[in-house]
């Protein structure tokens, strides 16, 4: 049976012991990811945390809005097998109290649900896996590469500010949503599941940044930005080669969302593509279906 939990009476150990279990080493869906993007979500729960899905929500014009945190790329239910039955008796269980709803899903969730995909794009690492050779055959990014230094573990603020100063349409940029990038970023080294890496000329200027979560099973990477003069993003390219090189030994997935890689650098570097669907639930009265959160 499938169980509507609110956010107060969720069992967070039994929650994080299945996303840590069947989540593909995404770091979304853990309650300590969600309490740090968005202020309430509550969730839904099969049986004894067999399978999990959150819905995390904001109140606009006096209604329930479930809509995508900042910094969160992939929700959608979590467990051992998501099959379209299951899915389907998920999503006909979000509450009525949610009048509008628009989630991304993950990759275990049948896209047949719905016309509407984000786009991730994907390396397969590991023995006999070579990801990086595309781009090493590319001449620019040789007489490019010795310009660069890359150093790890610096301080997320940095990186912050080369995302700031590059101004992505597609993430969010008002103070609130900066102030809850910087806690995401610090918690998630603090629990030694992130990382920030970082990209200097030799000039020693941080020319770009990068934060990834990782995991045994997947590498996130999940915040990117370069400075606004490198319009050919060759710096950025390079910081991505980097991680992907040292992914190469292990058998993990290096992972990105759409929003966060540009197609130049996806043109450049050959990840593969995946569709995400999206779920879109409209119950708002006529006087505000115009209404896209």
């Amino acid at each position: 049976m499938i169980k509507f939990v609110r956010q107060d009476d969720l069992n967070e150990e039994a929650w994080n012991k299945t996303v840590r279990k069947y989540g593909k080493g995404r770091p979304y869906t853990f309650s300590w990811f969600l309490d740090t993007v968005v202020d309430r979500w509550d969730a839904l729960v099969l049986n004894d945390y067999e399978a999990v899905m959150p819905l995390p929500k904001y109140e606009k014009y006096g209604k329930q809005i479930g809509a995508m945190p900042p910094w969160t790329y992939q929700l959608g239910v979590v467990g051992p097998e998501i099959d379209e039955s299951l899915l389907s008796d998920f999503l006909l269980a979000v509450p009525e109290e949610y009048a509008f709803v628009r989630w991304h899903l993950n990759e275990q969730n049948s896209p047949r649900i719905s016309p509407i995909n984000s786009l991730v794009y994907q390396w397969q690492c590991g023995p006999g896996k070579t990801p990086s050779e595309h781009i090493k055959s590319n001449s620019e990014y040789v007489k490019r590469e010795l310009d660069y230094t890359v150093f790890r573990n610096d301080p997320p603020e940095a990186l912050i500010e080369l995302l700031v100063e590059q101004q992505n349409p597609k993430h969010a940029f008002d103070g609130q949503s900066l102030e809850r990038l910087k806690h995401l970023l610090h918690v998630g080294q603090h629990k030694r599941k992130g990382q920030v890496w970082s990209l200097y000329d030799r000039q020693n200027t941080l020319a770009a940044g990068a934060y990834i979560f990782y995991d045994a099973d997947r590498i996130t990477l999940h915040t990117l930005a370069g400075k606004r003069v490198d319009a050919d993003r060759w710096p950025e390219t390079l910081l991505v080669q980097a991680i992907i090189a040292e992914s190469e030994p292990f058998p993990v997935f290096l992972e990105v969302d759409g929003t966060v890689l540009p197609k130049v650098l996806a043109d450049r570097l050959k990840p593969e593509e995946k569709s995400i669907p999206e779920l879109i639930i409209n119950r708002l009265p006529w006087y505000l279906k115009w209404y896209q959160p």
